[in-house]
């Protein structure tokens, strides 16, 4: 029963391990992002970031892992406000347009704060990103260049 508490996600199951580390871009921590891990049998695993990079993961299957890293915090975009004397706002007259128009007009993407990574970071199949989870307590840091 024990061994059920040590690194092993249920009895009789395959062993599961927990992660640790920092996440840095160019030497600086990346600070608010989020890191994803991918299993081989395609299970997903993410961890926020701290304001110094770091993150922890408990009950990641062991094997090959495939990493995605997302940088920075989003803030939601400001909430359009009617205009009672425009007829055609979209939030006070929907006349004329579709609800799916109206909604996409009036509706504002969230805005990035900070740094920025190249795209191919984001998704664990192309961030080239991989490594072997083998220890039951394993840290995983990266410095993406």
């Amino acid at each position: 029963m024990i061994t059920c508490l040590l690194g092993i996600s249920s009895c009789g199951g395959s062993p599961t391990s927990t992660i640790h580390g920092t996440v840095q871009y160019q030497g600086k921590p990346l600070a608010g992002g989020t890191i994803t891990f991918l299993t081989t049998n395609q299970q997903i695993f993410t961890a926020h970031l701290d304001n110094q990079g770091n993150y922890q993961l408990q009950n990641v299957p062991r094997g090959p892992v495939k990493v995605g890293i997302l940088a920075g915090k989003y803030r939601p975009p400001a909430r359009p406000q009617p205009n009672p004397k425009d007829k055609q706002d979209p939030i006070v007259a929907k006349k004329g347009k579709t609800h799916d128009e109206a909604k996409t007009q009036s509706r504002a993407k969230p805005v990035l704060l900070g740094i920025q990574l190249p795209d191919r970071y984001s998704d664990p199949k192309t961030s080239g990103i991989e490594f072997e989870l083998k220890d039951p307590n394993q840290e995983f840091s990266k410095d993406i260049p």
